[in-house]
């Protein structure tokens, strides 16, 4: 067997792996077996969470992959098990579900142990989930729990209706070491300031 120069593959999926209807294609995926039968370790690293992320791998066939999921919160191996995790504190959580925004023009969303939860109903996300099926379920964030939260994010049609919202979060939770973060222009996600796909990586690394 020809030796490879490098012994891992670390991927995102949206805009790397998945194609532009958010699949992953039939040649990407002879690729990555190919890779994976000349022993090269498959990582996907990404903001998704595992659920949907195990699914893809599913597709892959991969049988040693590891899974970097909600931009570092959470490593785990093909068979679901946790090798790393970093929670947001759940006391900032509820304070995040508290924060104004404009409900007509964006909702907000959490990643979390129990699934994907959102405050209304946004059928139009359903094509980014086509390979798994993965889907939130609609809560009242007045009401819902903080806990086992990888990440809270807030989704709008317009990049620009998110401007003051990041200047709020930066305002207000700065002081905290938490960050807002830019995905995709879309998204505003919060997550530990010291979560990271690269933080991720470098705890499995050191496995």
């Amino acid at each position: 067997m020809q030796q490879l120069p490098f012994k891992a593959v670390v991927s995102d999926l949206d805009g790397t792996l998945l194609n532009t209807n958010h699949v992953i294609g039939d040649f990407t995926i002879e690729i990555l077996n190919k890779l994976e039968q000349k022993g090269v370790d498959i990582i996907l690293a990404t903001g998704r969470n595992n659920t949907d992320v195990s699914s893809i791998l599913g597709k892959i066939g991969a049988e040693h992959a590891v899974m970097i999921t909600s931009n570092g919160a959470r490593v785990r191996d093909l068979k679901g098990n946790l090798i790393y995790s970093n929670s947001l504190p759940e006391e900032i959580v509820l304070e995040l579900y508290k924060i104004p925004f404009d409900r007509t023009k964006i909702c907000i969303n959490t990643y979390q142990d129990d699934g994907w939860f959102i405050n209304i109903d946004v059928p139009e996300l359903a094509k980014y989930h086509k390979d798994s099926g993965f889907m939130y379920e609609v809560v009242d964030f007045t009401k819902h729990h903080g806990r086992g939260t990888e990440k809270v994010f807030f989704i709008a049609r317009d990049p620009k209706d998110l401007i003051e919202l990041e200047d709020y979060l930066r305002t207000h939770f700065g002081d905290k070491s938490y960050d807002c973060l830019f995905r995709c222009d879309l998204l505003r996600g919060h997550e530990q300031k010291n979560v990271s796909k690269g933080d991720a990586l470098a705890h499995l690394l050191e496995k």
